[in-house]
């Protein structure tokens, strides 16, 4: 598909892309220096993303919009708890 539209919000920056008639929307967000794109699955329909750039594995998802800003914070608070507890420096992007 053909990347026609881009709009801009505080943190998430939303690309549509529209390809087979439906809209696949995917973002960036940032918190604590770190990144995650967003994707939307339509057979699911849920919104996820992961911690972009980093060797470890770290993803999210929600089926509300309005929450997945906050899942992904989640998702990092979770991770740097989890290296913390287990004395393991975490990632940064690369």
């Amino acid at each position: 598909g053909k990347w026609n539209e881009s709009l801009c919000s505080k943190k998430l920056i939303k690309l549509f892309n529209w390809s087979r008639g439906g809209i696949i929307l995917s973002g960036v967000l940032e918190y604590k220096g770190y990144h995650s794109k967003i994707f939307f699955d339509a057979d699911d329909m849920i919104l996820y993303g992961k911690i972009e750039g980093i060797r470890d594995l770290v993803t999210f998802e929600s089926t509300d919009a309005t929450n997945i800003e906050q899942e992904f914070q989640n998702a990092v608070d979770d991770y740097l708890e989890f290296c913390e507890e287990n004395n393991k420096l975490p990632d940064k992007e690369y």
